[in-house]
């Protein structure tokens, strides 16, 4: 605790925080079931505005220290807190639990902890209940949208290199939706979201919604680390949205995906519209053999979250689609693999396997790292139907 104070007590002085500032605390957040989870609170010392503060996977609560300060100056009291089994949190160690184990506990545990949480902020003294936002990077930006379909009092939302599932491109699309912050950099390890924070701004009819991407910086809140402005934007962004000051919004740099290419999304989502666009596709192939209708990515996270919603028959024609758009790619062929593992078509998986492999071969495209990837989860398909000779 010695060390933590003193980490925070430096960025304080980075961020030239006034002396008056309350000095960050430790709190106890009790759940449901007894676990206490470790949170900071981050006082503004004043009424006003709030803002709940939900870390990524990979990292724990003190990811946000900066950006956790810098809302205190501007009079904006923020929490974050250590998801249970992260960090100083009680639970069983998130790494010692099975991937089963672990989906079970952040769609059946996390929202109740994450709700008790945001209730103890609420009673943060000087707290502006109608004015509270939340911010989740990577897997926190599901935790966060989920917190606002809950609880709508949160009208500011920043989230942070994450993805974002049917259910979440649903809510964020409604008129009524809270405008979204979204920041991502290039060199993210985990995917390219600032493409895809693109799609996600333009499903945001709120023109408070702003984006903004940065050449390097790594994955969702660590970014803060490469670029101090980073934290500085949202402060600002949250404060103008908070506080009903639209003409202080801050200036972004981020791009929005084009209107044709959104509508080719949104029929590909609807129910035989993959079959459809297929169609469409080929014929435009016909005048010209390089067009495309759609970037890879997108119908891959499509076909996944119908997988997921068990709608077999949507998922392998969407993942079919991306196969015919993009024949070339290795990771299309995973992809209607991994549908047809879902679906127990074994007979079919294996052959989108062996498919896989093949196009694997001749790919010079995607990186090392990648092709490893995709080759890994290829064989671990194939394992669970061809045994060992």
């Amino acid at each position: 605790m010695i060390v933590r104070a003193c980490v925070l007590a430096a960025v304080i002085v980075a961020c030239g925080c006034s002396q008056s500032l309350p000095a960050p605390r430790v709190i106890d957040v009790q759940t449901s079931d007894g676990v206490i989870l470790k949170a900071t609170v981050f006082s503004a010392g004043k009424p006003g505005p709030a803002v709940l503060l939900l870390h990524q996977c990979d990292e724990q609560r003190n990811v946000w220290d900066s950006l956790g300060m810098k809302l205190a100056r501007a009079g904006m009291t923020a929490m974050s807190i250590d998801y249970r089994g992260y960090g100083e949190s009680g639970g069983m160690a998130h790494d010692k639990l099975t991937p089963d184990e672990f989906n079970a506990q952040t769609d059946n545990q996390w929202p109740i902890d994450v709700d008790s949480a945001f209730k103890v902020l609420l009673r943060e003294p000087g707290v502006e209940p109608s004015q509270i936002g939340a911010a989740g990077a990577s897997c926190g930006v599901q935790v966060a949208l989920q917190l606002a379909e809950r609880w709508h009092d949160i009208r500011a939302l920043a989230l942070l290199a994450g993805p974002i599932d049917q259910r979440g491109r649903s809510f964020i699309s409604k008129d009524s939706a809270p405008p979204i912050f979204l920041g991502a950099a290039a060199d993210d390890k985990y995917a390219n979201f600032v493409d895809i924070q693109s799609w996600y701004s333009a499903l945001s009819s709120n023109k408070q919604t702003r984006v903004i991407e940065y050449p390097n910086g790594g994955h969702a809140a660590i970014v803060f680390r490469a670029h101090p402005d980073f934290a500085d934007t949202i402060t600002k962004w949250f404060s103008a949205v908070l506080r009903g000051n639209a003409d202080q919004l801050p200036t972004t740099n981020g791009h929005t995906m084009r209107v044709e290419v959104l509508q080719v999304l949104r029929d590909v989502d609807r129910p035989g519209g993959a079959a459809r666009v297929a169609e469409t596709l080929m014929a435009a192939r016909k005048q010209n053999a390089a067009v495309q209708l759609f970037p890879e990515y997108y119908v891959n996270q499509l076909g996944y979250d119908h997988m997921l919603a068990k709608d077999f028959a949507g998922a392998i024609e969407i993942m079919k689609l991306n196969t015919i758009a993009y024949p070339n790619s290795p990771d299309t062929y995973d992809g209607l693999g991994d549908v047809y593992f879902a679906a127990g078509d074994t007979a079919r998986m294996v052959e989108a396997a062996k498919r896989t492999l093949a196009v694997l071969a001749k790919d010079t495209v995607d990186t090392a790292e990648r092709k490893q990837k995709i080759q890994d989860s290829a064989v671990a398909k194939l394992k669970n139907v061809i045994p060992h000779r």
